[in-house]
């Protein structure tokens, strides 16, 4: 009977203590998955600005020639802002205070347009 009696008790602490464990990792698990998400978000932001600075850069680069353009029919109206049209000796002129329709396609095509 006193064994019958011990056996019961110790199963009932070897239950309580692996109801213990099982509490543990099932609380260490909840703690784990939650480092993960956080890494997962600062690898998904970094991963996000990583690409932003990429495209950057590759923008940059695809600008340079349409800044240059730009400049070129900029220093090409010098003397002549404001005029829209301008006649002499049987040649007329016109002008625009805008950029080129192409220079202006060209930019239409690099905008980069984000939203919030």
């Amino acid at each position: 009977e006193q064994l019958n009696t011990a056996k019961e008790i110790e199963d009932k602490i070897t239950e309580m203590y692996k109801k213990q464990i099982q509490d543990r990792i099932s609380s260490m698990n909840k703690e784990t998955d939650a480092k993960i998400k956080a890494l997962q978000k600062q690898k998904d932001a970094y991963n996000e600005y990583r690409d932003d600075v990429d495209y950057n850069n590759e923008y940059n680069e695809k600008l340079d020639a349409i800044v240059i353009q730009m400049v070129i029919e900029k220093y090409n109206r010098i003397g002549s802002e404001g005029t829209t049209s301008q006649s002499s000796s049987g040649a007329s002129a016109s002008y625009d205070s805008f950029y080129s329709e192409k220079v202006v396609r060209l930019l239409n095509k690099h905008r980069k347009v984000k939203m919030i």
